[in-house]
C-alpha cells in the first residue's frame, strides 16, 4: 500500500483514523504537547534549570560520550 496513513480516508484502519483524529485536534488546538507541537509547560526550560548538568532535550543533538572534554 503505498498511500500514506495521512492521506487515506479508510475509518476501519485503525493508524488511517488515528492520524486523523490527531490532525484534527491540532487543527482545533487541543490535545497535548506532541499533537500541538510545541512545549505549552515549558518544560523544557524547567528541566534544565532543575538539572543543569544534563545533556539538552534536543535528540542527537549533544555528544554521547561518557565524560566531558
Amino acid at each position: 500500500d503505498s498511500e500514506h496513513a495521512t492521506d487515506k480516508k479508510d475509518k476501519l484502519d485503525i493508524q488511517s483514523d488515528t492520524a486523523a483524529k490527531g490532525q484534527e485536534s491540532k487543527s482545533r488546538g487541543e490535545g497535548g504537547t506532541a499533537t500541538q507541537r510545541r512545549d505549552a509547560n515549558n518544560s523544557t526550560a524547567k528541566a534544565k534549570q532543575e538539572n543543569p548538568e544534563a545533556p539538552d532535550v534536543v535528540i542527537g543533538m549533544q555528544d554521547e560520550r561518557g565524560g566531558k572534554g
